[in-house]
């Protein structure tokens, strides 16, 4: 398969990636796989990460007392611009990369390279976009 328009390079893709695959025809953008790679760089489970859009890697986990536990907002204006210029490209089914402040399981923050590559839409209506992470900090 060929990306269509290809914006960003990616270089070479192997096992090792990080890589977690969305059904944009679906309500919420779900991501329906996730990788070994994926799940160990932001230690959730396949489970945990299945039927769940992205955004929840935006904002720390609720600790077993009820509160945030890290002290990184990811509020800041470059992480907000960001976010949006995800957003843009999801809604347009473009390609982008954005570096954006997520956050493990365990509340550590870290800056996520993601790049996201939306496939070509299939016959029977499905939509689906790649996403590759990789932690740059």
């Amino acid at each position: 398969m060929s990306r269509p328009n290809p914006r960003i390079q990616l270089g070479a893709i192997d096992c090792s990636a990080a890589i977690i695959v969305c059904d944009l025809a679906l309500a919420d953008s779900p991501i329906v796989y996730a990788s070994d790679p994926f799940c160990e760089l932001t230690g959730y489970s396949v489970t945990e990460c299945l039927g769940r859009n992205c955004r929840f890697l935006q904002q720390p986990p609720k600790s077993a007392s009820g509160k945030k536990s890290s002290s990184k907002p990811c509020s800041d204006d470059d992480n907000q611009a960001s976010l949006k210029q995800l957003h843009h490209a999801v809604h347009n089914i473009e390609e982008t990369q954005v570096a954006v402040t997520n956050f493990k399981k365990n509340g550590e923050w870290f800056t996520n390279l993601v790049s996201i590559v939306p496939l070509e839409k299939e016959p029977s209506g499905n939509q689906y976009a790649i996403g590759f992470q990789v932690q740059i900090d």
